[in-house]
């Protein structure tokens, strides 16, 4: 019936299976891997991954978004056209940008253990999609009201693999960042060789490269019977390469799916790199997204925020933030002795979180609501508690221009050092000498 109505079924009529292409997997990886880089090999890597996406979610209750992250021109969007190729003649994922909730949501729910791509990702498209490829990541799609089914509400199952593409980083939302597989691309002008091997690589993808996908599937027995057992094997060895740095357990577990599902199978295919090489270029890239994550978090971006209004005297030292050096402290929350002397930042933050709203939003940042940021602040392993602390005012009661005055105030501690900013200036309140005990250093009357 819609045989000619080339308009309509666009998507499943790409979705097919074409004869003709002879190269091996080994062959194409290689020739991906001379265009796109170590990118390419991660890349096949959640193809695997995608083919088994059912026995791996029934395992992990959820499947990462692949996020190819990079300027323009740099092979992202390429990469992605490459492997969609496994799955037909599907070429490129519409825009996120002028695409609906409503479209994109029947894009994820076209296919089952196959990918589909998505294009053009920006931090300032709609909260709604954001939520939207937030939900994707444990496979709920879009929830609305069926009108034929008396209004009962449902959710579009989403059981294929995503692949998202653009310019922008996806830091708009931590929870969205962390629940990617996160690839940088950074090159973006190419000599004639390059160019070459791109057209030939091209050339190879019109031809089709389904035959490899149906070999894969025909392997499907043998990866149910390995996954498990896989899984448990690449957690040790990547534990082992990571060492101790201390990686965000989402993250983390992305990772260890897809590396997991090229172990289940790796004795049955051939590819030009190895498990061990995998391992390595993998535990780089987990250190590269988990240090952006820490980056990109609600709680960083209040102290870069905190930075930029000290730098340009907005906040003042001594006035609403002070940093002691410290032998000891003691807190509504807790007493410590400190080993060697210890940089505390003391921060009054009546003013300093009405600063933060007003000067996040101009920014464009991420801003929390006061009680939210409030409990992130009480919760970071770097906060000590409150402690009442001698901050200087100026009294306005006293003629026109005021005076300089000290009160205390409930500050809030923090270990200065571990927050990753620089708010010391010339006129720091910092002690020369180590303070070692919870009294206010010995000059301090004269700061005021």
């Amino acid at each position: 019936m819609y045989l000619r109505e080339f308009g309509l079924f666009v998507s499943e009529r790409q979705f097919l299976h074409r004869d003709g292409n002879s190269i091996t997997l080994n062959d194409y990886s290689q020739k991906l891997i001379t265009v796109f880089g170590s990118n390419a090999s991660l890349a096949l890597c959640f193809y695997f991954a995608s083919l088994f996406r059912d026995v791996i979610i029934r395992k992990s209750s959820f499947f990462p978004i692949l996020d190819l992250f990079g300027p323009k021109g740099a092979g992202k969007t390429e990469l992605a056209v490459s492997i969609m190729s496994f799955f037909g003649r599907m070429g490129k994922g519409p825009n996120i940008n002028n695409t609906s909730k409503a479209a994109l949501a029947d894009h994820v729910a076209q296919l089952a253990n196959a990918c589909v791509h998505i294009d053009e990702y920006k931090n300032s498209i709609d909260f709604d999609k954001i939520e939207f490829l937030k939900g994707l990541w444990d496979g709920t799609g879009r929830t609305r009201m069926n009108m034929d089914k008396d209004k009962k509400k449902e959710t579009t199952a989403v059981d294929c693999a995503v692949i998202l593409s653009g310019q922008e980083m996806p830091t708009a939302d931590n929870a969205l960042f962390s629940r990617l597989i996160y690839l940088t691309f950074s090159i973006y002008e190419y000599n004639d060789e390059a160019k070459k091997s791109f057209n030939d690589l091209k050339e190879i993808e019109k031809l089709g490269n389904t035959h490899i996908t149906n070999q894969i599937l025909s392997l499907r027995k043998h990866f149910i019977a390995n996954y498990s057992k896989s899984y448990d094997q690449v957690a040790k060895d990547l534990n082992t390469e990571i060492g101790d740095v201390v990686i965000e357990d989402r993250i983390f577990r992305n990772w260890l799916l897809i590396l997991a599902a090229f172990h289940a199978i790796k004795d049955k295919i051939q590819v030009p790199f190895t498990y061990t090489q995998l391992i390595q270029l993998s535990s780089i890239q987990i250190k590269v997204q988990n240090k952006e994550t820490k980056k990109s978090n609600e709680v960083s971006t209040f102290w870069s925020i905190i930075a930029y209004l000290a730098a340009d005297s907005l906040i003042q030292d001594t006035v609403d933030y002070k940093i002691e050096l410290l032998l000891h402290i003691k807190t509504d929350m807790l007493e410590r002795d400190f080993a060697l002397g210890t940089r505390v930042i003391f921060v009054q933050m009546s003013r300093v979180f009405t600063l933060y709203h007003k000067h996040g939003r101009q920014a464009g940042d991420k801003i929390l609501p006061t009680e939210s940021m409030d409990y992130y602040l009480k919760h970071d392993k770097r906060y000590l508690g409150r402690k009442r602390t001698r901050f200087r005012f100026i009294d306005t009661t006293i003629g026109p221009a005021g005076e300089w005055r000290s009160r205390t105030e409930h500050a809030y501690c923090f270990l200065y050092d571990d927050l990753g900013v620089s708010l010391h200036t010339e006129n720091s309140s910092e002690d020369s000498s180590i303070v070692n005990n919870t009294n206010k250093p010995k000059n301090l009357d004269q700061l005021f």
